[in-house]
Parts: C-alpha cells; sequence; structure tokens
C-alpha cells in the first residue's frame, strides 16, 4: 500500500485477509465488522438507504435464526463523515473565530489608515495639485494597504512554519490526517488570498474617506479640523465593533473553559492514580483453546502481582474510556420479547476476579467476582447501576439470570457503579461483566497494574515477566490510566486551548483599538483642553471625561457582543458539557473583565491628556 496510508484509523500498518469461522457463520447477534461500499456515482444517499433497508428486511424474513429486529436501524452513512464527523465542528469554529480576530486586526489596521490621512493631508493634496486624480489617489492608497497585508501575510506564514509543530501538539492525537498537516501550495495559496482580502478590506475605507475631502482645503492654513468629525465616527464605529468582536469571542472562550472544568469534574467510575495498562496480544494459533488462554493469564497475574511495589493485577478484554465495545443481544429469564418490538442489549466487559479492586470501581450490591468463579464453577455476571435500572427497576436484579443472546445464562451476583467507558461527556450504557476465566472467548487482554506509587517504573519488569513466560507475546499500548483519562479529554481541551488564545489576543486587539481611538480623540483636541485647562478646569475633570468617552465606545460595543453572542455560542453546544450556551454567570464575568480592560486602555491617553502644559497647547497646530 501506498506510504502514509492509515486506514482506517491512525498508525495502521498491515491488513491481512478477513476469515470468518464456519461455526459462527448464522450468528447474526455481533456487530463487530463495519461494512464499506462505493455508491454508483448517480445514485443518492436516500436511494441506497431505502434499498439497504429493503434488503435488510429480505434477510431477516428469509433466513432462519435472524433476530426480529435486524437492520431496523440500517443506514447508509458517507465514510468522510464517519471520519471526520467529531472535528469537523471544532475546526469550524476555529475557523470562525480566526476569521473574528483577523477582522479585528483589520478594524485596527483601518483606524491607523484613517489616521495616517490626516498626518498626510497637505501631501495628498500636493498630489492633487499636481494632477493626480482621485482614482490616482484611491490606488495609492489601496496599494500601501496591500503591501502592507502581503508584508503581514509572509510573516504569518513564516510564524505558521515555526509553529506546526506545537499546533499539532495540541490537537487530539486521533485528528484525522493529523500526520499530513503540512504547509504546501494549497496552505501558501490559502494566505495569498487572505492577505489580498485583508489588504482590500482594510485599505477601502481610508480610501473611501479620501474621496469625500475637500482635497485643496489640506493647502489652506486651518485646515487641519475639516471633516474630523466624520473621521472620528469612523474611527469610533470601528473601535465598537473590535469590542464587539472581542467580548464575543472572549464569552465563547468561558463557556468553553467552563465546559472543560466540568468535564475534568465527572467521576469516570473507577480511580486511575497509580494504576498502568498494557495490551498482551498471545498469537491466536498459539493460544487457540481455552484451557491455553485460562492457563497464560493465570501464570501473567500471578507473577505480576508477586513484583515488588504492586498492589493488585487485573486484567479486561476493553480498555476503560478506549472508545470501543461489545454490545449483544441479552436475554432475560422469564421475560419473552414480543415479536416486531427490540431486543433488550447490554455492552459486555471480560474481566478477572480482581479486575474491580485494581481499578478502583465501587461495589453498590452484592459481590465481586472471585477466586471460585473459575471454569468449573456456575456461571455468574456483574451488571453496572445503568443495566439494574433499565432492566430491574423496581427488583434486585441480584439472583437474576440473564445471557448474551444464546444458550449461556449467567446469574447476576453483583451490582457495581457506572464506568465511563465511551467518554466522560457521554452517559453510561447497559454494562454487564462476566469472568475472563469462564468465557475466554478472545486470546488478548489489557493488564490493569496498580502500584504503592508511580507506576512508570513497572513497565520493563512487567515486559520480562510476560517474556519470560512467552517471548512471542507483543506488549503493547503501555500507559497510565491517568492518561488515559487525560487523552479522553483532548478534543475539547485543544478547542479550548486554541479558542482562548485567539480570545485574548482579541482582547489585546480590541483594547489597543479603543486606545488608539480615544488617544486620537486627545491629539485632535490637545488646543481646545488646553483653553479648558487655562479657564481653571481641572486635570481630574479633563480625565473623566476622556475616560467617559472611551467608557461609552466600550459599553456600546459590549452591547453589540453580548447580542451577538446570544446568538453565535448557540452554535457551540455541541462542543460544550453540562454548561448552557447563555451560561449567565459566564456572560458577567467575561463583560466585567473586558470592560476593566477597556477602560484601563483609556486611562492611558486620558492621563496624558490631563498633564496637558495649557501654555504649549494654546500654541499647537
Amino acid at each position: 500500500m501506498p506510504t502514509g496510508l492509515s486506514f482506517p484509523a491512525e498508525n495502521m500498518q498491515l491488513w491481512v485477509p478477513m476469515s470468518i469461522d464456519p461455526a459462527n457463520a448464522q450468528d447474526f447477534t455481533a456487530g463487530y465488522l463495519n461494512l464499506l461500499g462505493r455508491l454508483n456515482p448517480i445514485v443518492e444517499k436516500e436511494q441506497a438507504q431505502a434499498e439497504l433497508a429493503a434488503f435488510a428486511r429480505h434477510l431477516r424474513d428469509s433466513l432462519p435464526g435472524m433476530p426480529p429486529t435486524y437492520g431496523v436501524n440500517a443506514a447508509v452513512n458517507s465514510l468522510q463523515q464517519e471520519m471526520v464527523g467529531d472535528i469537523r465542528p471544532r475546526l469550524l469554529v476555529i475557523l470562525s473565530v480566526v476569521g473574528m480576530v483577523l477582522l479585528i486586526a483589520c478594524a485596527n489596521v483601518a483606524n491607523l489608515q484613517l489616521a495616517k490621512i490626516t498626518s498626510r493631508r497637505k501631501e495628498i493634496a500636493i498630489r492633487a495639485a499636481h494632477g493626480a486624480s482621485r482614482a490616482r489617489l484611491f490606488r495609492q492608497l489601496l496599494t500601501e494597504s496591500l503591501l502592507l497585508a502581503l508584508a503581514g501575510g509572509a510573516m504569518g506564514l513564516l510564524l505558521a512554519f515555526l509553529s506546526k509543530n506545537l499546533l499539532i501538539s495540541i490537537l487530539p492525537a486521533d485528528t484525522p490526517r493529523l500526520s499530513e498537516i503540512q504547509i504546501d501550495l494549497r496552505v501558501f495559496g490559502f494566505t495569498l488570498a487572505s492577505s489580498v482580502m485583508t489588504g482590500v478590506l482594510f485599505g477601502l475605507i481610508p480610501a473611501f474617506r479620501l474621496s469625500k475631502l475637500e482635497l485643496f482645503a489640506g493647502l489652506k492654513e486651518g485646515g487641519r479640523t475639516s471633516l474630523v468629525g466624520a473621521r472620528s465616527l469612523y474611527r469610533s464605529l470601528l473601535a465598537i465593533s473590535e469590542v464587539a468582536l472581542a467580548l464575543t469571542l472572549l464569552i465563547g472562550a468561558g463557556l468553553l473553559v467552563k465546559s472543560f472544568w466540568r468535564l475534568q469534574e465527572v467521576n469516570p467510575g473507577f480511580r486511575p492514580d497509580n494504576v498502568l495498562s498494557l495490551r498482551l496480544a498471545p498469537p491466536s494459533a498459539k493460544y487457540l483453546t481455552k484451557p491455553q488462554k485460562v492457563a497464560f493469564y493465570r501464570q501473567i497475574l500471578e507473577r505480576i502481582e508477586g513484583l515488588p511495589g504492586v498492589t493488585s493485577v487485573g486484567a479486561i478484554n476493553l480498555l476503560p474510556l478506549g472508545g470501543s465495545n461489545w454490545n449483544f443481544t441479552l436475554n432475560i429469564e422469564g421475560r419473552a420479547v414480543a415479536p416486531g418490538t427490540p431486543s433488550p442489549h447490554s455492552d459486555l466487559r471480560l474481566v478477572t476476579a480482581n479486575y474491580f479492586r485494581t481499578v478502583g470501581v465501587a461495589l453498590v450490591k452484592g459481590r465481586y467476582f472471585g477466586a471460585l468463579d473459575n471454569e468449573s464453577a456456575p456461571k455468574v455476571a456483574v451488571i453496572n447501576q445503568t443495566m439494574a435500572r433499565r432492566y430491574w427497576p423496581s427488583e434486585d436484579p441480584v439472583g437474576k439470570r440473564v445471557s448474551n443472546g444464546e444458550n449461556d445464562w449467567a446469574t447476576i451476583v453483583g451490582v457495581v457503579e457506572d464506568v465511563k467507558d465511551r467518554s466522560l461527556d457521554q452517559l453510561a450504557r447497559a454494562e454487564m461483566y462476566r469472568p475472563y476465566f469462564q468465557v475466554p472467548w478472545i486470546a488478548s487482554l489489557t493488564m490493569m497494574v496498580r502500584a504503592k506509587s508511580d507506576p512508570a517504573g513497572l513497565a520493563s519488569s512487567i515486559r520480562e515477566v510476560v517474556w519470560s513466560i512467552d517471548n512471542d507475546v507483543p506488549v503493547s499500548d503501555i500507559q497510565s490510566l491517568t492518561e488515559v483519562v487525560a487523552n479522553s479529554i483532548s478534543a475539547p481541551r485543544s478547542t479550548m486551548l486554541m479558542i482562548a488564545g485567539f480570545a485574548l489576543v482579541a482582547v489585546l486587539l480590541g483594547a489597543l483599538g479603543i486606545c488608539g481611538v480615544v488617544g486620537y480623540s486627545v491629539t485632535q483636541r490637545t488646543h481646545d483642553i488646553g483653553i479648558r485647562l487655562a479657564l481653571g478646569a481641572k486635570p481630574g475633570d479633563v480625565l473623566r471625561q476622556v475616560i467617559g468617552e472611551g467608557a461609552i465606545l466600550t459599553f456600546l460595543g459590549m452591547a453589540i457582543g453580548i447580542a451577538a453572542a446570544l446568538g453565535l455560542t448557540r452554535l457551540m453546544s455541541s462542543l460544550l458539557y453540562d454548561v448552557r450556551p447563555t451560561d449567565p454567570a459566564v456572560f458577567v464575568i467575561v463583560s466585567l473583565f473586558l470592560s476593566c480592560v477597556a477602560l484601563a486602555s483609556s486611562y492611558i491617553p486620558a492621563r496624558r491628556a490631563s498633564k496637558v502644559d495649557p501654555m504649549v497647547a494654546l500654541r499647537y497646530e
């Protein structure tokens, strides 16, 4: 296969032909296979969906042993959607955030360009007097803006190249096509197009303002102050828009921070501290029979438990929070399923006797598995609270008998707390545990080793134990359960970090915008301020007046920003956990923070205005 192909998952390097055991050819209860097909280009998804549903009904009606609910949920899904469905909303939100930061930066540059026109008014008037048309002057200002934008784009491209590895480290490890991220011609083309559009965007406002100026008035003494009010209005509107965008971003970041904090507070159903997990995969051909599998894992458990620093050891078929599950049809003794109604289902985990104590899953009722629940003992099962509430809401499930879709009845001996097996933000599913030594259906298990302290140092000793028993057994996926929990929330963590970072940049740009507008206003009114001070006004009065102007801009921008955030943050609802998109606490705290930052940015030019020397100001041109 081509280098770099990792399908259907990351780090996939080897593919082998699949064979189905003839003894299991009529088992329609195990949904462990994914079916892929390529649609005819002229066939719509809806047509394929209808054909699939009809085919499933045909199988259900024509083949003996087919469950009555087979094919009820048969669905055609896009492979691309299956691969990128979870990350797509996050990337779109981040792209929108980047666009908003770019708009704030454009508003800042447009403000600078408007101020620059004022200082260059005489120069532009001289050019016009020497024959330059308004169109020629318009093109000149637009060209200057484009050059500035292209220079910024080049610096941004360089910064992106230098920070690419940092970005990759922030993104979750299971991000689709993560290894393909690179600075190529497509990125260069996108950067070039963005730079040109940005240059046009922040260059148009100053250029259009130029067309409204009385150019030859700039050659006259005193022409300096004409149209100052109009220019101040434009600059104020740009500053208000910056504050509004910054507040919207900051509210979005605040919601994500609170959501991530809530997610970290979720109880996974086990104690991950000081537990090391590792995967053993004995060769199937070598460990084909049940006695061979049982004998191998008995030795492994006994030898690892004897290692210095180990307090307990257990094993499970699927790692908690690993995102995988086995789901089987459930038969409950004494309960018949009416024709046409869905059969009960539950997830299934195979565990060794000491697994619950090792991982720290609390017992609610009954008992854990013990050493006597072996291959010669009556078959038993432990269920979680969700399964107990769903199928025995008003009864005690302990003592009831169930089977996993076949004649394999087991007696429920205990109920344990729910474990978050798929992700922290999803509700627990109905789940049943069976002792591995009674149903050793597979050869590969994940070992769980609880240590007295940091378990990282046990990895080499455990490898030696495994290879002393059989050096053909691969030992892989060595990681602490703390790492497993951290990796399970890596996607919301990366989204929060990136959006929070962009929001802080937006706040800084918004504060600079307010500072620039207020400072420009102070510069334009230096003469007026000097007259007021000469006539007896106190510096504190000037300070309060200038800060008041900044406060008006700030609060107008915040009002618009809150209104925008109320609508836009609803689009983030899929990214939030246990937090409303309109959470009032986040809105209030973020608004107070931004108002403090904006008012502080107004204080700098206000203080400068209050210290103006009246004699110098009266001579100011």
